[in-house]
């Protein structure tokens, strides 16, 4: 497949400070079916393909749509750069965008390209179970992105505090270099940066898979501000009906996934060939809508439970979720129901 052109923008500026902004003029006077989607991590790994492919499958197209693909180093960065007005969408892991939603920002989640949580925890050996994480150097990506949350939340199932453990942030590229040597004991990967990782370091071991540790644990959430879901509405449902497209390709076409992955990732297709069967068996992609009101609610609760929100500002599923683009999106696609496991 025709490798796709992915463009970078640096981060800058603390934490959910610029939540509530208005949209520059500049991206109102874009052409009306232009879209700008702002992605969490460059380059893609596998789980986040699905807009890459309805892209370069012409899912996009189908749909009158232009849809510039803009990456960052992380969840928390495009989630950023979306409420600032600088992207119509934004995909990052949940928990950020219910934050900003209790601080104010008027935003909402529109679909879920995986919602079960696609990650694992790969470990320097000598850690064989989660009460061996006390006293070790825990890798994360970004304070309050998703390989610190989940870290903390693994380190709480064996009531370890975060006072016991060293947390390191790495770069986003830097994940796998910092525990192939030895820089941290563990790292949040994705499935195939595990296997490259254990595959350069042959002590390294998987200690846990997140989506079976936590399956009611949501994970990844496309997310748009209200003012652009009321003045886009009819633009942002064509976009979800081709990502959905996209995510039940994947389940469709393994070759095609799999040759378009490796261009896009830079994994190879032995490596990619091994994470595609994980996650495809697990259902880790979304075929519909994606966000069901138990897993939503799992990381709103958690974010109370964890310390990291206030109970009184939590929000509830409909202040955060808005299902109207993808159930007019799947009125014409029609819901995929012979699995239990479809979401």
């Amino acid at each position: 497949m025709k490798r796709i052109a992915i463009s970078f923008i640096l981060t800058v500026g603390l934490l959910f400070s610029p939540f509530v902004r208005a949209v520059p003029n500049s991206l109102a006077a874009e052409a009306v079916k232009k879209l700008v989607l702002a992605m969490a991590v460059t380059p893609p790994n596998l789980v986040h393909i699905p807009p890459y492919l309805a892209k370069d499958l012409g899912y996009f197209k189908e749909e009158g749509l232009d849809v510039e693909i803009v990456s960052f180093e992380g969840g928390v960065g495009s989630l950023r750069a979306m409420i600032a007005g600088s992207a119509d969408l934004a995909l990052t892991s949940a928990d950020p965008p219910i934050s900003a939603r209790a601080q104010g920002a008027a935003i909402k989640m529109i679909l879920s390209t995986s919602p079960l949580l696609e990650a694992v925890m790969t470990v320097q050996g000598n850690i064989k179970e989660i009460k061996d994480l006390k006293g070790k150097k825990i890798g994360i990506q970004e304070p309050s992105g998703f390989a610190d949350l989940f870290s903390r939340r693994l380190l709480a199932m064996a009531k370890i505090k975060p006072d016991e453990v060293q947390i390191i942030s790495t770069s986003t590229a830097g994940r796998v270099p910092a525990l192939v040597t030895g820089q941290v004991d563990t790292g949040v990967l994705h499935v195939e940066q595990g296997i490259r990782a254990i595959k350069r370091n042959p002590k390294l071991r998987n200690l846990v898979n997140f989506w079976e540790v936590f399956p009611d644990a949501f994970y990844n959430v496309i997310v748009a501000q209200e003012k652009t879901l009321k003045e886009k509405r009819e633009l942002i449902e064509g976009f979800v009906r081709a990502v959905i497209k996209a995510n039940r390709y994947i389940y469709k076409n393994k070759k095609g996934t799999l040759d378009a992955a490796a261009e896009l990732t830079g994994y190879s297709i032995e490596e990619l060939d091994s994470a595609y069967d994980q996650l495809t068996k697990g259902r880790v992609f979304g075929v519909n809508d994606g966000m069901p009101h138990k897993m939503v609610q799992f990381n709103l609760d958690n974010l109370v439970q964890t310390g990291r929100l206030a109970a009184e500002e939590k929000p509830t599923y409909e202040q955060i979720v808005d299902l109207g683009p993808t159930e007019a999106a799947l009125k014409s696609l029609g819901k995929w129901t012979d699995d239990p496991g479809w979401r």
